[in-house]
């Protein structure tokens, strides 16, 4: 029931391959990841800290692409002002208008953010002047979920629905 999810400087851990995700997940959850190829946190190409693995960014979206059934991508486009290139997942989930995206931050760290008042109070290879959360709102909204869509809904009750068990 969720139609886009925004990411900053993260990737999947829970999950290391498609097929880890939950049985029954249909796949039609557009995902948006912002990553700076500077990160020193959690790198652009992924590490191995102590046993505990974090793919890379390219890494992740392939992953979500596999998992949302993507048929195109992806497909790498640069912005004009070359400070970012964005790597695309196209015809994902079900109905086939979900998309994954990785948007690369050329030269940026892990805070991946525009400085509030222009300003940058972390060292500058860790903030950009590109409104990335902006850029992440924009990607959300474009992915709404329809309304003629069917979704099974509860009505909250004061009584649960199972009994509890004694174990």
């Amino acid at each position: 029931l969720v139609a886009a999810v925004c990411c900053h400087a993260g990737v999947n851990i829970a999950y290391g391959t498609a097929e880890d995700f939950p049985v029954g997940y249909g796949g039609s959850t557009s995902v948006l990841t912002i990553h700076g190829d500077a990160d020193d946190v959690v790198l652009y190409n992924g590490t191995d800290n102590n046993g505990l693995i974090f793919p890379g960014a390219e890494e992740n979206a392939a992953l979500w692409a596999k998992v949302n059934n993507c048929t195109d991508g992806p497909i790498v486009t640069e912005d004009v002002g070359g400070k970012f290139a964005t790597h695309t997942y196209s015809g994902c989930g079900t109905d086939k208008t979900a998309e994954v995206k990785l948007i690369q931050m050329y030269g940026v760290g892990h805070s991946p953010y525009k400085a509030v008042d222009g300003s940058f109070a972390l060292p500058s290879n860790f903030q950009t002047d590109v409104d990335t959360t902006k850029l992440a709102q924009d990607f959300c909204f474009q992915h709404l979920l329809s309304p003629s869509a069917s979704y099974t809904t509860q009505t909250p009750t004061d009584t649960p629905t199972q009994t509890p068990t004694d174990t």
